[in-house]
């Protein structure tokens, strides 16, 4: 097919828009704008051009990664300690990470702080388990995969990505890796 196969006029999106389970999303495009083209094409993505580097597309909801029919069906948890001065170091690291895990095919990726860790009637609760101190927060993150296979591709090229980029540079850590608790999950249940 080609890239511009599924590209249609505006006014042609509207009845489209009107049928059930079908999502429009405004999207503004700064870079590599052909190559995402051609990916909605491949997806079977209708589109409009509304100027060079902005487009209206739609698709079935089928057709999201987190759908339904798509869910994620493999999680990566982290729960880390984090000195509450060195958050905005911490936040621009994981803006970092999102960029790369999202750019090499990760579903989704969330970074969270706490903040209702002591809810009454829970007995071990999250800053008890990650030794927090008195001036730290407690951060859980995931990333999401479509499975363990997947999850194992994604992380190889993440890591390859960052081992190249920051090749003989200082990599210290605004947490404590002594602390930083990490696994795989295999999703039982979903919705």
């Amino acid at each position: 097919m080609a890239p511009r196969d599924l590209a249609i006029p505006l006014q042609s999106l509207s009845p489209i828009l009107h049928r059930p389970n079908v999502v429009f999303v405004l999207y503004h495009i700064v870079q590599n704008y052909s190559n995402f083209v051609q990916s909605l094409s491949k997806k079977r993505i209708y589109y409009s051009t509304l100027t060079t580097h902005t487009l209206i597309f739609c698709y079935t909801l089928n057709t999201i990664p987190n759908s339904k029919n798509n869910m994620a069906k493999y999680v990566d948890g982290f729960v880390l300690t984090i000195k509450k001065d060195k958050r905005a170091a911490y936040k621009k690291m994981a803006k970092e990470g999102k960029a790369a895990w999202v750019k090499f095919g990760a579903l989704s990726y969330m970074e969270c702080r706490g903040d209702d860790l002591n809810p009454p009637h829970v007995a071990f609760t999250f800053p008890k388990m990650a030794k927090a101190k008195e001036d730290e927060e407690v951060w859980f993150s995931f990333i999401t995969f479509s499975s363990k296979k997947h999850r194992n591709v994604v992380n190889k090229k993440v890591m390859e990505y960052f081992e190249k980029k920051y090749a003989g540079k200082d990599q210290s850590m605004p947490f404590d890796m002594k602390r930083f608790a990490y696994g795989g999950f295999t999703v039982e249940v979903e919705g």
